[in-house]
């Protein structure tokens, strides 16, 4: 395969994962395995701005650590699955009321 093939399978790649994930078949990105059998404690801010996979799973983990700019809703191009019979409630309503 030549470099151009593999440059071009890698963008595919990305794009795909980027468009429609999950990002854990991006073999760029590393992500860590997190027990969420069990309660999750950090020790600091710094703990939390990793890539999380859950380890029985390997399910990708959304998070949005505080002061990380991290936003599920604004980094995936084409939104966000939820569970059916979910009700979401959008923060800047629930601020205003």
């Amino acid at each position: 395969m030549n470099i151009h093939s593999e440059n071009r399978d890698q963008l595919i790649n990305f794009l795909k994962t980027d468009l429609i994930g999950p990002m854990t078949d991006n073999p760029n990105i590393e992500f860590e395995e997190i027990d969420t059998s069990n309660k999750i404690i950090f020790e600091n801010i710094e703990a939390t701005k990793k890539a999380f996979k859950d380890k029985e799973t390997g399910e990708e983990i959304l998070h949005m650590p505080p002061s990380y700019g991290f936003n599920p809703l604004k980094t995936y191009t084409s939104g966000i699955l939820y569970p059916q019979n979910l009700l979401i409630v959008n923060q800047d309503e629930k601020n205003r009321n």
